[in-house]
């Protein structure tokens, strides 16, 4: 398998730069942070390792498995990285996205030093939607201590 293959995926790169451009601005000042997101509560001791979870309001991207390493405090900021799976993981078995990357790798290392965000697509959705993996993100950054200069995406086709 070749490792460049920006040509051939090109039509990722429109919304993962879409993406990386409205997640990524940031003017330094944290009191506007997580200002889009209403009702949000900071988890403060959230349980470790990889779990399942449920954020409405990131619609397609509602289901996801996140990773929380075991030294996580919540008044250090940590670097999120958000995996988008590739279509044969698509359904509703949350363990089907640990068949490959990420959410495969956090299980066998827990110590990590970062968040890790793996929705799921059901069966029905065609593709990955720019919008609701921002408000997926903003969910996550809401209520766990991210750090807003270190939101990092990637994924497989």
């Amino acid at each position: 398998m070749k490792r460049h293959l920006i040509f051939r995926y090109a039509h990722w790169l429109l919304p993962a730069a879409l993406l990386c451009s409205v997640v990524g601005c940031d003017d330094g000042d944290s009191s506007s942070a997580g200002s889009d997101v209403v009702d949000c509560d900071r988890i403060d001791a959230p349980p470790v390792g990889q779990t399942g979870q449920n954020i409405p309001e990131a619609r397609s991207c509602s289901r996801f498995l996140i990773f929380i390493p075991e030294q996580y405090a919540s008044q250090v900021s940590w670097p999120l990285i958000v995996f988008l799976h590739g279509s044969g993981e698509r359904g509703t078995d949350l363990n089907a996205i640990k068949k490959h990357g990420l959410p495969k790798w956090v299980d066998r290392n827990p110590r990590l030093p970062f968040i890790v965000v793996s929705p799921q697509l059901a069966d029905s959705d065609f593709d990955w939607l720019p919008a609701d993996v921002v408000a997926l993100v903003d969910a996550v950054a809401c209520r766990y201590a991210v750090d807003p200069r270190r939101i990092y995406l990637t994924g497989l086709s």
